[in-house]
């Protein structure tokens, strides 16, 4: 355990009900001075979400950038810290947070040990000094935009605050009140601990290697620039990190940098995922022409390419220059002989990673051309855990890469696109079809009497007349992207909302396929999307191609 002397302690600590009930457990320096260890739960509490520190009134713009920032870091709600006697606020404890004993050390405490509950805890001590030394190298512009935005949220986490604080150029632990200081008490000695004993671990690498304490720091806090928002893209594998840590705090002479480096050296090389399933799509000879994107996850590395092929094929589909840190994507086109689901393969240096496509177009066939699930808005944690995967090796199609749908009891999405005036079997009669995307929202279990009423859902659709982006509300209301209103088929019930929207026949133009992407924000302000996952900076869905002609079998 390490402590600074003269600040507040934070010891994990697993009580039993009789400690709960007395709401402390005995303490003392191992010279004899008794300590006071009142019990704490510190943690994400069932009161209405918020922010855990006090900010003024953000601008509409502030606010919609808060939120996608928070949305991009994974940030569930207010922290707050519990005590134990307080018996009024038991009935928010939640399991999403553990109970702590909160000591205040004296001033002379350093170098001695605690003895809690009658048990010797070793302890370590951490310099003030360099708890609030400016980290060394550090880029020190916070900036504003996404950037700001994440940073923010991140600061809003007691366990995330140091990383922060890091990419901002700024001491991990704050010499006197912030503007990032949490209000409440408990948890702000919590942020500061946990800040304090990660300037220690990383003082200790720089003492031994300064380069592996600077490629360190750079991980720790590593900013990816994605065509205009840049924001972190640091690992979060809490127990990974904790880890680390301890291996740091804890190590002999030389052991440190060891560490670091085995750390270092198991963090993935890069991500790569499609970042739209049909871009185009060439009626004429059937080709989807998909995007795929990555990004090299080393901040020292030198410049890379992104190349682009089939399993099938030895000569590379597409090459894309690939510096550190920034998002490149490449554009690619299969056979479309090739099976509905195909997979590409992505090489960035001797890393290759699988990822399924969808290569053909879907068929509009009778019943009609199933739309979903939709796919929960990628967040820092999923984007890692599915892009970084390489994918099943013996070469099958993987879910590396894929997003994730709802979780149970979660807003759900499906949808169909029908053709509600078929032509005669037969020729193809593009003119007397008339399509219209039938979407049903399943509104979840904490739904309320009002949910759907703040839910929408945004249509892009293509054709051979154009592309427009149509955005529904539960009312029924609709307007696109040029302006024009209209109203759609809207039922309503306590457990979903179902909306019927017409495909304006002038951007299909009697032609014969169309290309779709479906994005739902429910009455939370969750965004789930088809065919692929968005980013918290896109508005617009990916799309997948949709072949017209099966409705009457021209396309078979």
């Amino acid at each position: 355990m390490w402590a600074c002397a003269g600040e507040t302690l934070l010891v994990p600590f697993e009580p039993t009900e009789a400690q709960r009930r007395a709401g402390s457990v005995p303490a003392r320096l191992s010279r004899g001075d008794a300590l006071f260890a009142p019990l704490w739960w510190i943690g994400r509490t069932a009161a209405a979400p918020g922010p855990s520190r006090a900010v003024p009134d953000p601008t509409p713009g502030a606010a919609f950038l808060a939120a996608r920032g928070s949305s991009w870091m994974g940030e569930k709600g207010r922290w707050s810290g519990v005590a134990a006697t307080d018996t009024a606020r038991r009935g928010t404890i939640t399991s999403d947070g553990r109970w702590y004993l909160m000591i205040d050390l004296p001033p002379d405490a350093g170098g001695l040990e605690l003895i809690i509950d009658g048990r010797r805890v070793p302890t370590g001590w951490i310099s003030r000094a360099v708890a609030t030394a400016r980290p060394a190298g550090a880029a020190g512009d916070a900036g504003d935009g996404w950037f700001g935005a994440a940073l923010d949220a991140a600061r809003c986490d007691p366990f995330e605050r140091w990383r922060a604080r890091l990419a901002a150029g700024e001491p991990l632990t704050a010499v006197g009140p912030a503007a990032d200081e949490f209000a409440d008490r408990a948890v702000e000695a919590l942020a500061d601990q946990v800040g304090a004993r990660w300037a220690q671990a990383l003082r200790i690498v720089a003492d031994e290697d300064a380069s592996v304490a600077d490629r360190l720091r750079r991980r720790l806090a590593m900013i990816g620039d994605f065509g205009g928002p840049r924001v972190p893209v640091w690992p979060v594998e809490f127990e990974s990190l904790e880890r680390l840590q301890e291996a740091l705090l804890n190590s002999t002479r030389g052991a440190a940098v060891r560490a670091a480096r085995n750390w270092l050296d198991a963090q993935p090389r890069a991500a790569c995922w499609i970042a739209n399933d049909a871009v185009m799509y060439d009626g004429a000879n059937g080709r989807v022409v998909s995007r795929i994107a990555a990004v090299s996850l080393d901040a020292g590395a030198e410049p890379d390419v992104l190349m682009v092929r089939t399993g099938s094929t030895a000569a590379p589909l597409d090459v894309v220059s690939l510096p550190p840190l920034t998002v490149a994507s490449g554009l690619f086109s299969i056979d479309p002989d090739a099976s509905a689901s195909a997979v590409v393969l992505a090489g960035i240096g001797r890393w290759t990673a699988r990822r399924a496509v969808l290569a053909r177009p879907v068929a509009a066939a009778p019943p009609g051309a199933p739309v979903g699930p939709l796919l929960r808005e990628w967040t820092l944690a999923s984007w890692l855990e599915a892009c970084t995967d390489a994918g099943d090796p013996r070469g099958g199609a993987a879910r590396a890469g894929l997003g994730r749908p709802p979780a149970d009891g979660e807003p759900w999405t499906m949808g169909m696109l029908l053709a509600d005036a078929p032509a005669a079997t037969g020729a193809f009669d593009a003119a007397s079809l008339r399509w219209t995307l039938y979407v049903e929202c399943g509104l979840g279990t904490r739904a309320g009497a009002d949910s759907a009423a703040r839910e929408e859902i945004v249509l892009a659709i293509s054709g051979a007349g154009g592309e427009t982006m149509v955005r529904v509300f539960a009312d029924g209301a609709m307007v696109d992207s040029s302006g024009a209103a209209g109203r759609a088929r809207v039922v309503r019930d306590a457990r979903a909302w179902r909306v019927w929207v017409p495909i304006a026949p002038d951007v299909l133009a009697g032609g014969e396929w169309a290309r779709l992407g479906l994005l739902r924000v429910d009455a939370w302000g969750a965004r789930t999307s088809w065919p692929r996952p968005v980013f918290p900076w896109e508005d617009r869905p990916p799309q997948a191609a949709i072949d017209l002609r099966a409705w009457t079998g021209a396309g078979r």
